[in-house]
């Protein structure tokens, strides 16, 4: 398993995306690339998520615990199986892209 980047909320390897600490049981979860179905980078403002320390608002967005989001400018929303998308906020999210592409996962351009 060859390591394409980490940072303190998300792992990108050869295989698939590893959320940190993402359940509401703080538990990890890994997403393989093949069933990701989309995902787009957005700007983290007050509405999308920029102050929520961990959990889901009125859209159907999961955001894993990140204490430096409010600092932070844009974030990734993924689409994969099921009803819930995958909210994160990497250090790095032109880097997290590139790694998604690479990989062959869409990209749904807003």
């Amino acid at each position: 398993m060859v390591v394409l980047y980490e940072d303190s909320t998300v792992t990108l390897n050869d295989r698939g995306v590893i959320l940190k600490a993402f359940s509401w049981r703080l538990k990890d979860r890994f997403i393989p690339y093949q069933t990701i179905r989309w995902f787009a980078v957005h700007p983290l403002t007050i509405w999308s998520g920029k102050y929520r320390l961990h959990g889901m608002g009125l859209t159907p967005v999961w955001f894993g615990p990140d204490s430096r989001r409010s600092k932070k400018e844009r974030w990734v929303e993924i689409k994969h199986t099921g009803f819930i998308r995958a909210g994160l906020s990497p250090d790095d999210c032109a880097k997290v892209r590139s790694v998604l592409l690479q990989n062959g996962v869409l990209e749904r351009l807003l």
